[in-house]
């Protein structure tokens, strides 16, 4: 098994055991039901945060980088009778208008988009949404962040909060401390470099990256909680769900939402780095 395919593997592990083995009846068909949920934890997580966010009437891009996870995601959908749109490198131009359209239409019923992050990242405006999950990250995180702007386009008059589900002490969490790495690095690398304005003025320069500051920017920027917390808990959750107390501990800068519990962690919420939206993991 090479290096590159083993890494998918292990993503696979982390979005759902069904990627493997579907359950099916004697007929063939694969079986739909509870244990579709119960089968993988992020889609516990997520089927709580989707009965919170909808019966709120928030709208909610769902991002994966796997169609296969898509796929499981339109059964899961199907079986809680959520309506949904869909948007994959296969879907066709005049069908993937038409389903924007119907997404965006404030007076339709439509909460639910599943996107793949690649396809859904190009030519995309959906500002009718005003919640992001991303189910799974990518390895370069301009792309996730190229994803997520996808409802933050000119137009949208609404606060945005993406959600990123990462599995506990996992090969996607550590991969996750490796995007989160470059973005930090290239903010120095950038913040140092000599850029010239304009009107040919220089901006000031800095003093040279030193080997203690890259060493401490390639170290492990999240910590790796040896012990499982048993996930987010439900109280957690309904805070994060409730967005007029996220918008006010974020931009109003309150104290009733903490920057990180055993169950999550806020990543960015600068405007100049996250587009005016906040990020839970």
């Amino acid at each position: 098994m090479t290096l590159r395919n083993m890494a998918i593997q292990l993503r696979k592990c982390c979005n759902h055991p069904y990627l493997f083995d579907e359950e099916m009846d004697a007929t063939g068909n694969v079986v739909t039901g509870d244990h579709l949920i119960q089968a993988a934890g992020k889609l516990v997580v997520m089927d709580a945060m989707l009965k919170q966010l909808l019966e709120r009437g928030h709208k909610v891009l769902i991002f994966s980088q796997m169609t296969r996870v898509l796929d499981i995601l339109e059964d899961y959908l199907v079986h809680r009778q959520i309506q949904y749109c869909r948007l994959d490198g296969s879907t066709h131009f005049t069908e993937r208008q038409r389903s924007m359209d119907t997404f965006n239409d404030p007076t339709g019923g439509l909460q639910v988009f599943l996107l793949s992050t690649r396809a859904g990242g190009l030519g995309i405006n959906l500002t009718g949404a005003d919640t992001v999950i991303l189910y799974d990250s990518d390895w370069n995180p301009h792309q996730d962040n190229q994803a997520q702007d996808r409802c933050h386009r000119i137009g949208q008059t609404k606060d945005v909060v993406v959600y990123r589900l990462i599995t506990e002490n996992s090969f996607e969490n550590r991969m996750l401390q490796r995007a989160n790495a470059k973005r930090t690095l290239e903010r120095v690398v950038l913040s140092r470099g000599e850029f010239s304005s304009a009107s040919g003025e220089k901006a000031p320069t800095h003093t040279s990256l030193t080997m203690e500051e890259l060493e401490g920017l390639l170290q492990d920027d999240i910590q790796i909680r040896q012990e499982a917390t048993g996930g987010i808990a439900p109280d957690e959750l309904t805070l994060l769900c409730d967005r007029p107390q996220v918008i006010d501990a974020f931009v109003k800068k309150t104290t009733n939402v903490p920057r990180e519990t055993k169950g999550y962690y806020v990543v960015d919420t600068a405007a100049s780095r996250m587009m005016g939206m906040d990020s839970f993991t």
